[in-house]
């Protein structure tokens, strides 16, 4: 992931402003350097939602020094670089998710590089044709996209690939299938501590579900959000997620958890419908 998908992943409030003072080369590198690991381990656990954009940051500068004919050795030493960190991810968060991931990344020969940047392009192609509402050609894109990521072990590119199927299919009026592939990209977000990501997608399998036989699923997808971003900092992300809950939870009577959340956050109740 580049430094400009950081900056969007920031803007979006996916990822804490913090990170760009805590996680940074300048200040980890050296931490790494001196062998103090369980100081990287205490930044790591502290902003889970930015440790796998930043280590992955090394595999991507990596794979692009090969693709430009710079040395090899710089490309060797960055992808070093990536697994030493992803080493103490596995540490900080007793979950070998993302060093599996850079394992797999590091590990590709040049043929399944190309592979990867294949399964890029198409997974470029599905927003576009998402986009444009061309929903068949979203979903052939996204599918190969998702079938490139599963062959290497991407881990984050399945959960994109998955994701992009799940808004395809909601647009496509199919929304148990749009479901099921919304908790499966959600699932993929967890391992990878990616949980703001997963909250989005939690999202996206209410708006799935919320029409459906079973407005408990909704329900309980808003409540995995919640409980990702409710102890996060403001934001507008975390005040979408919480408004859609409570307007959710006024919906199917839960007075009693809306009123709770509405006097943790200082809001004024909603009117009744009684005269």
């Amino acid at each position: 992931m580049t430094s400009l998908v950081l900056a969007a992943l920031i803007a979006l409030g996916f990822i804490d402003q913090q990170v760009t003072d805590v996680l940074t080369r300048e200040r980890l590198e050296p931490m790494l350097a001196e062998e103090s690991p369980r100081l990287i381990e205490a930044t790591f656990a502290r902003h889970p939602d930015a440790v796998l954009p930043f280590i992955d940051s090394y595999f991507e500068g990596g794979l692009a020094m090969i693709e430009e004919g710079k040395p090899e050795e710089d490309a060797r030493a960055s992808f070093r670089r990536g697994l030493a960190f992803a080493e103490i991810a596995a540490k900080a968060f007793d979950d070998d998710s993302i060093a599996q991931y850079a394992a797999n990344f590091a590990s590709w020969s040049p043929q399944e590089q190309k592979i990867f940047r294949e399964g890029q392009k198409q997974f470029g192609a599905g927003r576009s044709a998402l986009k444009d509402e061309k929903l068949d050609d979203a979903r052939v894109c996204f599918t190969a996209s998702r079938r490139a990521a599963s062959r290497l072990g991407d881990l984050w590119g399945e959960a994109m690939a998955l994701e992009g199927l799940a808004s395809t299919e909601l647009k496509a009026g199919r929304p148990m299938d749009a479901n099921a592939a919304g908790r499966r990209s959600a699932d993929l977000y967890q391992r990878l501590r990616m949980y703001t990501t997963e909250a989005r997608v939690h999202l996206l399998c209410a708006e799935a579900t919320m029409s459906g036989p079973s407005k408990r699923a909704a329900l309980s997808s808003l409540g995995r959000a919640w409980g990702i971003v409710g102890p996060q900092p403001p934001s507008e992300f975390r005040t979408k997620v919480r408004d859609i809950y409570l307007a959710a939870m006024d919906r199917e009577g839960m007075v009693v958890e809306a009123a709770e959340i509405r006097r943790e956050e200082g809001l004024v109740p909603p009117e009744s419908d009684e005269d």
